[in-house]
């Protein structure tokens, strides 16, 4: 009986070992590595042998990456075998090489997969590896987000790079989202907040109901939210926000104004022809929707100015005339720059906008009659003025008006949720109310949800209807998957952000860049706008002479831009100031030597024309007499404009030194680098002194 039983024992051993053998062998990536392992193999009738893979004679087995300063263990490599061979490029998934230029600079064995993709790195399996389980919160990140993590090393990541991050960021700081939310290290600029103070004194109770009830109605593309504000909160509002100041809120306000006064006869003398020129010298266009053509230019800036087509629909002629002679007095923290404008300047530039708005007929303005006020409506009790101002007053708080407006002294109302760890929470830490979103439950898709049909888990919801596409949609939500993510120091990648210098705050600097609002349009280090070029390094890019000859007399600069530089008229004392700080503090450090310094030989620069023209693209883009794209800027002049150092870094560099510059870095040798930049400085044109 004992030897009966061993020999069972024995048979179930036995079957025991070659069940897990077979189970093992049943496993994902075996049969991921005896495919690799076939399409390795001698081409079947050839006789030859397929090139050799690095580290071929390991494919059997569990691959592991190891990288402790990121915290990275990682198996993928166990089934994605061809990541890094360029032979695997047609290869089905997941034996496919990864996309390049990624790993060339981002070599699998010194970042790992997890860091970028997510996931699990210890899974072996399919569902294990991607993160598809109840117990792992960090899922392999949908291809539509697969740039949040880029934000993390790459505060400043170039367009060409990584286009939907880099738009995420943009449009969280155009839309103003820090009024409402907070993130750690982040805060909302000052001007980006507007005074409704005095606004009875600017337009009509029925044009600001309108603009609360749909302001993408009125303006298509007005950055406040739709918050489907209901007919009693509209009426409330509209009591509240057009009532005369209290006297304590005035207090906090600044005095009160008085009402703006403007002569019938001064109006109708005003010369609307010369206000033409004046709106077209002062760049007006770049900020503002108006009717005619835009200047030229590949690419136009997002206009961060309310339109000015219909303007007569929206502000009384008096008070645009007083706002063009002093905006400062209206909105204190405005964008607008402070312009040099005379009353009658003023007065004919008042009169060629209204002039031209009353010619305008926006479809989304004038297709019914504007929305009636409780006074005008029957049909039922109207409340006090009293109460609705007082009700106003709760929905201004509760809507958080106060976050993007300043309104009379009073505080931030009900903020949202802080958003700086939302990407480290786990589905399950997320409410999804009634709808459930099927199978597709995951972190990315309630956040896209939520951007775009805020309502979509709870009717009551607070937070707004956002002015969002749906594929900005997809890059704002790639923006914040990516706040919490800070590898070690040692991986942030540098950027010109990084050795800008402080604005100062004091003396004549700041009153001239406080009157121009340079920081509107003009980005120094982290502060600032994206509609013109970024100044962070401007005195190591330009030399002080050009620069004196742009700020007396702006020219366009950039063909690929349809955004113009306004004509402020600035006084030499003020030009000489602003000079003097670029070229002492907005300097980019470690441009090497270059042959500025050196003797520029005839035979030098004859190969840089050369390698300029016909060996690298750089003609391509750039223009340089009659020939040439207008993709980048003209270098007819760069001898007379830009200097030496400067050229040569952006032949080499120049993610180094242009935020989000679209300039390729084309691996152009020292050798080269001299020739070529002693070939553009040779370029000075009559027209460029």
């Amino acid at each position: 009986m004992r030897y009966v039983l061993f020999v069972l024992f024995s048979f179930a051993l036995l079957a025991a070992i070659l069940l897990a053998v077979w189970r093992d062998r049943q496993r994902d990536w075996v049969g991921h590595q005896e495919e690799y392992a076939r399409l390795v193999r001698p081409a079947a009738g050839t006789g030859q042998a397929a090139p050799a893979a690095k580290g071929e004679a390991a494919v059997k087995g569990i691959a592991q990456i190891n990288v402790p300063a990121l915290g990275v263990l990682d198996r993928c490599t166990t089934c994605h075998l061809g990541v890094t061979e360029e032979r695997a490029a047609a290869w089905p998934q997941p034996l496919t090489a990864h996309p390049e230029p990624f790993l060339r600079f981002h070599p699998v064995e010194s970042f790992g997969c997890t860091v970028c993709h997510r996931g699990d790195g210890l899974g072996t399996s399919v569902d294990g590896g991607h993160g598809r389980k109840a117990s792992w919160k960090y899922p392999l990140l949908p291809a539509a987000f697969l740039e949040a993590p880029c934000l993390g090393c790459h505060a400043q990541p170039r367009v060409v790079e990584a286009p939907r991050a880099v738009r995420g960021q943009q449009l969280f700081e155009r839309l103003n989202c820090l009024g409402c939310h907070t993130v750690s290290g982040r805060e909302l600029p000052a001007e980006a907040k507007t005074s409704l103070d005095h606004l009875p004194r600017k337009t009509s109770a029925a044009w600001v109901r309108r603009y609360l009830q749909d302001p993408q109605q009125v303006w298509p593309a007005a950055r406040m939210p739709n918050y489907r504000f209901k007919e009693e909160q509209l009426d409330a509002l509209v009591a509240y926000l057009m009532s005369e100041e209290e006297p304590a809120a005035s207090a906090a306000a600044g005095s009160p104004l008085p009402r703006p006064e403007l002569r019938a006869e001064e109006l109708a003398q005003a010369d609307a022809e010369v206000g033409k020129q004046l709106f077209e010298r002062s760049a007006c266009r770049t900020c503002h929707d108006f009717s005619g053509p835009e200047p030229e230019g590949l690419l136009a800036p997002e206009k961060i100015g309310p339109p000015l087509t219909a303007l007569g629909e929206k502000v009384n002629a008096a008070w645009l005339v007083g706002y063009l002679q002093d905006n400062r007095r209206e909105q204190p923290s405005g964008r607008m720059p402070a312009y040099r404008f005379s009353r009658r300047e003023a007065l004919n530039l008042a009169s060629y906008l209204l002039s031209r708005a009353a010619d305008e007929k926006p479809a989304a303005r004038h297709t019914s009659a504007p929305p009636a006020l409780p006074s005008e409506r029957g049909g039922g009790a109207v409340s006090s003025e009293e109460q609705l101002r007082k009700r106003g007053r709760e929905i201004v708080l509760s809507s958080n008006c106060t976050g993007c407006h300043l309104l009379r002294g009073l505080p931030k109302g009900s903020p949202g949720p802080d958003l700086t760890k939302f990407a480290l929470k786990g589905v399950e830490e997320l409410d999804f109310g009634s709808n459930e979103l099927g199978a597709n439950r995951t972190a990315e898709s309630w956040l896209f949800a939520k951007i775009m049909t805020p309502h979509t888990f709870y009717e009551d919801a607070r937070m707004p209807y956002p002015n969002v596409a749906m594929e900005d949609t997809d890059a704002l939500a790639t923006f914040i998957l990516s706040l919490p993510h800070k590898p070690p120091q040692k991986y942030r990648v540098p950027s010109a952000s990084d050795r800008a210098p402080t604005m100062l705050h004091k003396g004549e600097l700041s009153a001239v860049v406080e009157r121009y609002r340079c920081l509107t349009c003009h980005r120094i280090g982290a502060q600032g706008g994206d509609i013109g070029p970024d100044l962070t390094a401007l005195g190591s890019r330009v030399t002080p002479a050009w620069l004196r000859r742009y700020l007396a007399e702006p020219q366009p600069r950039n063909p690929l831009s349809s955004a113009r530089m306004p004509d402020f008229r600035l006084t030499d004392n003020e030009i000489e100031v602003l000079v003097a700080y670029a070229t002492s503090m907005l300097r980019a450090d470690g441009l090497g030597p270059h042959p500025g310094k050196e003797e520029s030989t005839e035979a030098l620069i004859q190969e840089g024309r050369r390698l300029f023209s016909r060996v690298h693209p750089c003609i391509a883009c750039h223009r340089v007499g009659e020939r040439g794209g207008r993709v980048g800027p003209d270098l007819s002049s760069a001898g007379a404009r830009l200097q030496p150092a400067w050229v040569r870094g952006m032949m080499q560099t120049p993610e180094l030194l242009v935020r989000h510059t679209r300039m390729p870095n084309l691996g152009i040798s020292d050798t080269e680098a001299a020739a070529m930049t002693a070939y553009l400085m040779s370029l000075k044109t009559d027209d460029a002194q």
